[in-house]
């Protein structure tokens, strides 16, 4: 069983290590995306550090320091946190030593097409209105019944953490590692389309314990079809955190019920 949760959990690195062997035959087609010009197995290693904290939460009683501290919701999430973090600064660590680039120009975080934004975001709130509100079709973004019941038997300060967690660490770091560090040398390899849906396809498989497959999967193709828009982070980054601000609105008030 163990054997089975490792090779899940370590899918995506297995996919993206044959890839990687393949050369690279296709060019991005903006100034913004050319200029990244680190190998897939730079997003690998990331991917694979990434999902080690589902292996560490598998297995949090058999490891010797962890099982030392009580399995509770607040230190499963403080633990998640923390463990973002560290990945997010690793990877700014090693952008700047090695490839001696500033993290905010790799990802081009500068002044979006906000008016662009604001309407997606718009047309998503009024999709998932008619859907859900009225029509009870929880398709677009319908949340895990299991999530949603563990949302509402938060205490405060856990809710709190996996709020902040939410809307922008985890935000922060998984447009960095599945768009930023991911879809460009994916791009190179397999050029537009593929790179589109294999991403989608690893960030799918990291969501499987939130939301329905197609949902998310839907989800992915669209914060991807965001960064390779314009090869700005700062697109699909805003897009993801208001997803999940409606997400969390959403059930927490009940609705959804």
């Amino acid at each position: 069983m163990r054997t089975i949760t490792i090779l899940l959990i370590y899918f995506p690195v297995l996919l993206l290590s044959v890839i990687s062997i393949s050369k690279d035959k296709f060019h991005p087609h903006n100034e913004a995306l050319d200029n990244q010009t680190w190998p897939l197995k730079l997003g690998t290693a990331v991917v694979g550090l990434y999902s080690t904290f589902w292996i560490i939460k598998s297995f949090w009683h058999s490891i010797p320091y962890l099982k030392t501290i009580r399995y509770n919701l607040f230190n499963v999430y403080l633990f998640a946190s923390s463990w973002n973090i560290i990945v997010l600064v690793l990877v700014y660590f090693f952008l700047r030593l090695i490839y001696k680039k500033s993290f905010l120009k790799v990802f081009c975080f500068k002044h979006s097409d906000f008016k662009f934004i604001l309407k997606l975001c718009l047309a998503l709130t009024i999709v998932n209105v008619f859907t859900i509100f009225f029509w009870n079709f929880e398709f677009i973004l319908g949340m895990k019944k299991t999530l949603m019941e563990l949302l509402k038997s938060m205490d405060g300060r856990t809710f709190v953490l996996y709020y902040l967690n939410a809307v922008t660490i985890g935000p922060f770091l998984e447009e960095t590692l599945f768009r930023g560090l991911l879809y460009v040398p994916l791009m190179k390899k397999t050029g537009r389309p593929i790179a589109l849906i294999i991403t989608s396809i690893i960030w799918t498989e990291q969501h499987m314990h939130v939301l329905p497959g197609i949902g998310i999967f839907i989800t992915g193709l669209v914060l991807a079809w965001l960064y390779d828009r314009r090869g700005s982070l700062l697109d699909p980054l805003i897009f993801h955190i208001f997803m999940n601000i409606w997400l969390l609105i959403y059930y927490v008030t009940g609705v959804g019920t």
